[in-house]
């Protein structure tokens, strides 16, 4: 393998896949897959659970109780922004699951057809959108005032190892 000896040394080298032609040829397969087949196969947005006990909770209530009365497909534009503070510092937006609220404590059918039901869920679940991405640039703020160094020209050298590799990198005033 690759010229290695020993076949745990080798590396496999798979082609890459043509992705055009990967599609090209799943086309006809894709048109015959059920409405749940296709949106599975398809990128959508994140699915958040949460306990029941979990400080998110009452914020995803209110949320379904909002959203519950308005069509699917405005959902996620009307979607909410996390409570930073509850979440621990979670952020992003929320909206409505479109298979509906799993709430606490109802029967929950399972997603795998060989599993039982869950009889005490005690999950909550909305769809998750992550926050946008800003560009962070680190400053320092205006007006901070530097410490003065503290360690003296005997403290950067190692007494204990004197062979030690560490070297120093700045200049002391």
């Amino acid at each position: 393998m690759n010229g290695k000896k020993l076949a745990w040394q080798g590396v496999a080298l798979l082609p890459f896949i043509d992705e055009d032609r990967l599609k090209a040829a799943m086309a006809p397969y894709n048109r015959s897959l059920s409405e749940e087949e296709q949106e599975r196969n398809s990128e959508l947005d994140h699915t958040l659970f949460v306990t029941s006990k979990h400080t998110l909770h009452s914020q995803f209530l209110q949320l379904t109780e909002t959203q519950a009365t308005k069509p699917p497909s405005t959902w996620r534009n009307e979607a909410e922004a996390l409570d930073s503070t509850a979440g621990n510092g979670l952020s992003g937006l929320v909206y409505m699951d479109r298979n509906g609220p799993r709430e606490p404590g109802l029967h929950m059918e399972s997603p795998l057809p060989s599993q039982d039901a869950i009889q005490n869920n005690q999950t909550f679940s909305v769809r998750y959108i992550y926050p946008s991405y800003a560009p962070h640039i680190t400053h320092l703020l205006p007006g901070v005032i530097m410490p003065q160094k503290v360690l003296r020209e005997e403290d950067l050298r190692s007494r204990r190892h004197p062979r030690s590799n560490w070297r120093e990198r700045f200049e002391m005033p």
